[in-house]
């Protein structure tokens, strides 16, 4: 009867706590939610697995003269770099870019993008001088340009792909403008890709 007693007295108590612990429960869900997708809004994120790595590379001295402002925002039609992977796995995974090279410019710069089956991958500034395309920037000084400096670039890049082909390239111009010299070099460029 005692144990009987202490039972009945336990349960009232749990049914008095217990939806104050749901609504708590619930507001700290909500809480958590709210962040999540605040996060979402302002990050790429990205989480999987690797196994290939895949790198291209050119141990040539590549010069573009395609003007990205005096072309509307757009960039030379042969890539700096490209190569076709294939992805594994049976569910859409990460695939991770990193672009370095040599830069040097008789223009204000060098702008790249990296593309996966034409598509921007995420890294970039959203656009640049008034023009939406995303982009990467190297800028020079006058003086730099006049004395021909060079300028190690590296940039890392994530975009989420489905499994099977695609093709992933380096996209560059000159930029950005500067009377009569508008051109740009790039020196053994490398683009390794880490994905699934």
């Amino acid at each position: 009867m005692w144990k009987e007693t202490i039972n009945v007295k336990l349960i009232k108590k749990l049914y008095l706590i217990l939806p104050a612990a749901l609504v708590a429960l619930a507001g700290l869900t909500l809480l958590v939610l709210a962040w999540t997708a605040q996060a979402s809004v302002n990050e790429a994120a990205c989480t999987g697995q690797v196994s290939h790595v895949t790198s291209a590379t050119s141990s040539e001295e590549h010069v573009v003269f395609h003007d990205f402002l005096a072309q509307g925002g757009t960039f030379d039609e042969t890539p700096l770099l490209s190569t076709s992977i294939t992805v594994g796995g049976a569910w859409p995974s990460c695939l991770t870019a990193h672009l370095s090279t040599m830069t040097r410019s008789a223009a204000d710069g060098v702008v790249f993008q990296v593309r996966i089956d034409g598509v921007p991958m995420e890294g970039h500034i959203a656009g640049y001088q008034g023009y939406p395309a995303p982009v990467v920037v190297q800028e020079v000084t006058a003086d730099e340009s006049a004395e021909g400096v060079e300028k190690m670039v590296a940039y890392n890049f994530v975009g989420r792909v489905t499994p099977g082909p695609h093709l992933v390239e380096v996209v560059w111009a000159s930029c950005c403008n500067r009377p009569g010299d508008t051109y740009a070099y790039a020196h053994s460029p490398v683009l390794t890709l880490y994905y699934k």
